[in-house]
């Protein structure tokens, strides 16, 4: 949640050393290239408006956390993957949806 909060308001400036990574994205997140990556994502959708509590799904050895969210230019959900070392191993974007299927 706290990553989510932190992406949310635009501080990835200390990503690297707040949260732990998997090898994949670790480089990324030293370079603190995630705020250029994500970023353009979030200026298209406009500001967050409201969001849906968050819920979790396991699947293939990791734990996929979705954050439900209206911006102004619509809904979707930012989900954080994280892996079973609990690292971050992915950020994303997916439908809107207020719970698992």
């Amino acid at each position: 949640v706290m990553l989510f909060e932190d992406i949310i308001s635009g501080d990835y400036d200390d990503f690297y050393d707040k949260y732990s990574f998997t090898s994949e994205l670790d480089e990324l997140a030293r370079s603190k290239r995630f705020g250029s990556i994500l970023s353009p994502y979030f200026n298209m959708m406009g500001k967050l408006k409201s969001r849906e509590g968050d819920y979790t799904q396991d699947k293939a050895n990791c734990t996929f956390v979705y954050f439900p969210c209206h911006f102004e230019n619509g809904d979707l959900n930012v989900v954080i993957t994280i892996n079973e070392n609990q690292e971050i191993a992915n950020v994303s974007f997916n439908d809107y949806q207020e719970d698992v299927e």
